[in-house]
């Protein structure tokens, strides 16, 4: 398959202007035997499979995604120089989503620039399991009246209203009031406190 078949005129050209027409670029060769474009050397491992997927051949990173050496001799993605030479530049502060799901792939219409955050909830982790979900494991609905939603303090996420509401009575049943521990309601300080106990203490007591 010819260059021409996998890239347009635009990014070609972009390619060719980096390695072959700029001047600038022929200091940085070494001397001996000539470095062989990285594009070439991405392509020649590549598999295009009945999904359109560029199934990289060659060497995984630890995360499972396609590994070669730049031009500056620097590991990356082979995912990610595709995509910077066919395409452009990564916007800064955005990573490139698989929308094919394979991290094996390298094909540059299968990739997205978005967030790291919304790169984690599509996928299939725990945080993204958990943000599909729209009920809590006892079945109430994660919707605006009965979602609490916790501060990066305590972790960050959500929890059932419900639940917490049930954690709570059950630790007030199991530890009867001690005149000495109960709270002052003019206390705005223990207060705070208690409000705090009961998230971080009342919603383990739901499980036990």
């Amino acid at each position: 398959m010819s260059d021409k078949d996998l890239v347009d005129d635009a990014a070609l050209d972009r390619w060719m202007n980096a390695h072959v027409d700029n001047p600038a670029n022929a200091a940085k060769k070494p001397v001996g035997r000539p470095a062989r474009p990285v594009i070439d050397r991405i392509m020649e491992k590549v598999l295009i499979n009945e999904t359109g997927c560029w199934v990289f051949g060659g060497g995984l990173d630890t995360w499972g995604y396609g590994a070669v050496s730049d031009e500056d001799g620097h590991k990356r993605g082979a995912h990610r120089v595709l995509y910077e030479k066919l395409i452009g530049p990564i916007p800064d502060g955005l990573t490139l989503d698989h929308l094919c799901r394979n991290r094996r792939c390298c094909n540059p219409r299968h990739l997205e620039p978005v967030t790291i955050k919304t790169n984690l909830l599509r996928g299939f982790g725990v945080a993204a399991n958990n943000a599909r979900k729209t009920h809590c494991r006892n079945g109430h609905a994660f919707d605006a009246d009965n979602t609490y939603l916790r501060p990066v303090s305590s972790g960050e996420g959500r929890d059932c209203r419900i639940c917490l509401e049930v954690a709570r009575e059950k630790y007030r049943s199991n530890h009867p009031a001690n005149p000495a521990n109960l709270p002052d309601p003019t206390n705005k300080e223990q207060e705070r406190h208690e409000d705090q106990f009961s998230y971080e203490q009342w919603r383990d007591t739901a499980s036990g």
